[in-house]
């Protein structure tokens, strides 16, 4: 039949790739059918398909390989097979994160925060109904944008009480920002949000491309008053920003070991970059906290969708010497904000 000459074909191949029969076992390329029906994967060749199979087993190997370490109580996360799975780590990054341009004060201004120092011990915007939905940017470098409309969002449900899902997509178009070319900032996305205000979602949907500025004045436009830097490597300043205003855009390296399959626990990767040239991701800090084995940790909502991570967060190590940067490059949207 065509299915088993298909089979054949592609364990000649894959054998041809260098990968050993065994690898190729009923089960395992079950698993590759289940993978591309869930994940709704198309390949325009069949050695398109086999290249991104051999991907796929690799990457198998590492989570595999990751989570027994997990087990072991050797490091403090683990991962789990998701929609990345056929990529390399370097495709990865090369997709999903974009070098954070540096703070460049002749372009935007913001204020800065003086922390109180009395943040409570733990704290989740998410217990308080002032975080939307996870988003997903999809395949353009959009973050910078996401974590804008995050701390906005949040700090309209703190003047208002009501929740407003703001568009990533007007300040993509709109913010003269760095569009779909990753590194764009938050703080620039903030600042055209004082001056100019930001349509919701539902009137100017995500389109995951950039196109022409479409804001319109005939719908509700949500401002907000100022944007405000928390002190570069101060966790205690962030903590408190955190507590007390909103949720915090921060700029990160998201290259910690097998960041792409993080499914639970609190990331402690002391190889991962702390300041520029390695900030390479915009997320938004909703929370902090500490473990039941002590262990203190920021929440923070990605934006790649509910199915990556833990329903589309992830913790990561706080109070551990800025870990992967997440107090180096902060601001968040000043209140009040409000819908004109």
């Amino acid at each position: 039949s065509y299915l088993t000459m298909r089979t054949q074909t592609l364990s000649l191949l894959l054998l041809g790739l260098g990968l050993a029969a065994a690898s190729v076992l009923p089960e395992t390329r079950q698993e590759w059918e289940e993978f591309k029906s869930t994940h709704s994967k198309k390949y325009a060749t069949e050695e398109e398909e086999y290249t991104r199979f051999g991907i796929f087993l690799d990457n198998k190997k590492i989570i595999a390989e990751h989570n027994a370490l997990f087990e072991a109580g050797e490091i403090s996360w683990g991962v789990g097979m998701n929609a990345f799975g056929d990529l390399t780590d370097a495709e990865f990054k090369a997709m999903y994160t974009g070098q954070v341009m540096p703070r460049d004060d002749a372009k935007v201004s913001c204020s800065s925060y003086f922390g109180t120092g009395s943040a409570p011990e733990s704290y989740d915007h998410r217990d308080h109904g002032a975080v939307t939905p996870v988003k997903d940017q999809g395949q353009c470098g959009s973050c910078w944008s996401f974590g804008a409309t995050g701390s906005a969002e949040g700090q309209y449900f703190k003047s208002t009480g009501q929740t407003a899902s703001l568009s990533e997509q007007n300040l993509l178009d709109c913010a003269q920002n760095w569009g779909c070319n990753g590194g764009g900032r938050s703080d620039i996305a903030l600042d055209y949000v004082t001056s100019s205000g930001v349509n919701s979602e539902s009137v100017y949907p995500y389109e995951m491309a950039q196109g022409w500025c479409r804001q319109s004045s005939a719908y509700s436009t949500y401002h907000c008053s100022g944007c405000v830097y928390t002190a570069a490597w101060d966790e205690q300043e962030l903590k408190d920003a955190v507590a007390s205003e909103t949720p915090v855009a921060v700029a990160i390296d998201a290259s910690p070991l097998h960041f792409q399959f993080y499914r639970t626990g609190i990331i402690d990767d002391p190889t991962c970059g702390t300041d520029y040239p390695d900030l390479n991701h915009a997320v938004l800090a909703v929370g902090y906290g500490t473990n039941s084995q002590g262990q203190k940790y920021w929440t923070i909502k990605n934006s790649w969708g509910t199915w990556w991570g833990d329903a589309g967060y992830f913790q990561l190590a706080r109070d551990k010497g800025n870990m992967c940067g997440v107090s180096s490059d902060t601001v968040f949207a000043k209140g009040p904000c409000y819908a004109a």
